[in-house]
């Protein structure tokens, strides 16, 4: 039987996306807003996203042992953001009009949104910003894209789920011989054992 460990990999990337996702001016202009399993070479190529958009992905990170069933992970993951736009370049970094979104708003959004958050997910720390790089800026066929990635690292205590018939207590019964032979009880002991 496979062992999980808590909270998922999934459920960190599931979140940041969310909290992406939730937030009310991100939403307003984000025509797509996911995760991105592949390289970042991948997912500027990718066509089947719509502009402008965040995607999620998650780096990798560093295991280190706890004790039994606890692992602390340090994790890297990365949002990048894409925008395109057939004026130029220039326009998508830093669009002339309000209607514009470019990935210079873009990056400070997904910083205000993200920096400092656990994301509500025990075991979690905060996301503390690594950095950010431009990715593309200029032309590809049939359009132009600017892509820009955000750096993000946290720090997670994975813990496996213990198995539904967990050993929750322990009952002991002392008891000893009289002198007849016959035994009789000491004492009665229930003990908790969860962590």
């Amino acid at each position: 039987m496979a062992r999980a460990l808590y909270p998922t990999l999934e459920a960190i990337e599931d979140a940041v996306v969310a909290a992406l996702a939730a937030d009310p001016i991100v939403a307003a202009y984000a025509r797509d807003v996911r995760s991105f399993q592949g390289t970042l070479e991948q997912a500027l190529e990718e066509r089947s996203f719509l502009d402008p958009a965040f995607l999620v992905i998650v780096n990798g990170g560093e295991f280190e042992p706890m004790g039994h069933l606890q692992h602390e992970v340090q994790i890297e993951l990365g949002v990048m953001v894409r925008s395109t736009n057939l004026r130029g370049d220039k326009y998508q970094r830093a669009p002339s009009s309000a209607s514009e979104i470019g990935t210079y708003q873009m990056v400070q959004d997904a910083l205000r949104v993200l920096t400092l958050e656990d994301l509500g997910l025990d075991g979690l720390s905060e996301l503390q910003p690594q950095g950010w790089e431009l990715l593309q800026s200029g032309a590809i066929p049939n359009r132009t894209l600017s892509a820009q990635i955000i750096g993000f690292s946290t720090t997670a205590e994975l813990r496996e789920a213990a198995p539904d018939d967990a050993l929750e207590t322990v009952e002991a019964t002392y008891e000893t011989p009289d002198g007849d032979g016959a035994f009789s009880t000491v004492a009665e002991e229930t003990i908790d054992v969860t962590i």
